[in-house]
């Protein structure tokens, strides 16, 4: 019996749409191009990018696996592999990537001898950062770096600072981070990539802010919003601005934070909610408080950081209230859903409820003390240190 011939990447979708009776016109619609371009595709008139193949195969509701492994045996464009495994991390697909990444350096080592090194180092440290691997992350954008800097303009050079910074920002390895994310904006001011340029002063902002240099921070957040475009993006450049102009101890942010709430994205609700019960908390209104920490808490997701940081914001309305019961059954979800160095500092918590009953002025101690939910402020009761400068 004579084997069936191979089907080109147009035929399989010429196959994948009529098995949906769809016409062309109907898939152009649904994919945001020309009828004629489906057409050419299905004719192999054109090979599809990667763009367009991922495009098609989300419209066709085709497996993925199967629709890249076709697109990946037939593609012998290193620029094109390269784009794929980009927009595979991006979708959060680092198991596909990592295949079309290793075709990616086949073809490299036998058609192009080498032209796309760089871009493979930064595949791999994106394919081992979203993975978790940090300290392989940091290495393979180090390599990165370093070929950038010998073999590449002032883009490429961008492009590793960036990346590499990042990576050395979520080693702990701030000191090093800054100057890599320094590098990035001037490279990326060099180059003229406005983009690039603007997401480097947001890492800024972020890192600047780790540092507690919130003026430099609040001034990198604005250089960013002054270019992104994204709504959510400008959205997190806005609310960083508004956190380090409060941690900086600018008096009146209530307002504009309350504000902001409604054009932020909802992954920032129980944030947001927190900061503003704690402000409600520092001016002693704890009804006001208490309201707005248990929509947040209610908000976030159990064990998140989100959720712990609402959840002890809490512990201090119900013991600036009196609410023992609260203030045990808040003591006892934290207890079941922290770590074990959380869950130690909870439980050592009944103590500060005894010590604030015998000594009423921590009350006036907890009311000055830092705004930003964090072990500090219930240290307070804790050690009756005396209030410390507000910080992250």
């Amino acid at each position: 019996m004579a084997k069936d011939p191979v089907l080109t990447l147009g035929e399989h979708v010429a196959l994948w749409r009529t098995a949906q009776a769809l016409s062309r016109s109907r898939l152009a619609q649904r994919v945001g191009v020309a009828s004629s371009t489906v057409g050419r595709v299905e004719s192999g008139a054109i090979g599809p990018s990667a763009h367009l193949w991922l495009t098609l195969v989300d419209a066709l509701a085709v497996g993925l696996c199967d629709a890249l492994r076709l697109w990946t045996e037939a593609e012998s464009r290193g620029a094109s592999l390269v784009s794929m495994a980009d927009q595979l991390l991006d979708r959060d697909a680092p198991e596909a990537a990592h295949v079309v990444i290793q075709r990616a350096e086949q073809v490299d080592r036998d058609l192009y001898g080498g032209r796309y090194a760089g871009d493979f180092y930064r595949l791999q440290g994106r394919l081992a950062y979203a993975q978790g691997q940090f300290d392989a992350a940091c290495q393979s954008f180090a390599a990165m770096d370093r070929h950038a800097h010998a073999h590449g303009g002032a883009p490429a050079r961008a492009r590793a600072g960036y990346d590499y910074g990042l990576a050395l920002a979520r080693l702990g390895r701030l000191e090093h981070a800054l100057l890599s994310l320094t590098g990035a904006a001037e490279a990326a001011r060099a180059s003229g990539d406005p983009k690039l340029l603007a997401y480097s002063h947001w890492a800024l902002g972020n890192l600047l802010s780790q540092f507690r240099d919130y003026p430099e921070a609040i001034a990198h957040y604005q250089e960013a919003g002054r270019v992104l475009t994204d709504p959510d993006h400008v959205a997190y450049v806005r609310w960083g601005e508004l956190c380090a102009r409060w941690e900086n101890g600018e008096p009146d942010l209530l307002v504009p934070i309350v504000a902001f709430l409604p054009h932020s994205p909802a992954s920032l609700a129980a944030e947001i909610r927190s900061v503003v019960g704690a402000l409600h908390r520092a001016a002693g209104q704890l009804s006001d408080a208490r309201q707005w920490l248990e929509e947040a808490a209610a908000m976030a997701d159990v064990g998140s950081t989100e959720w712990w940081t609402a959840q002890c914001e809490l512990l201090t309305v119900y013991l600036l209230a009196g609410d023992e019961p609260f203030l045990r059954a808040v003591m006892e979800d934290l207890a079941a859903h922290g770590q074990p160095q959380e869950r130690s500092y909870v439980e050592s918590l009944p103590s500060a409820w005894i010590a604030s009953r015998r000594a009423p002025h921590l009350v006036t101690d907890l009311l000055s003390a830092p705004t930003t939910p964090c072990e500090r402020t219930l240290d307070l009761v804790i050690h009756h240190r005396d209030p410390v400068v507000r910080g992250p």
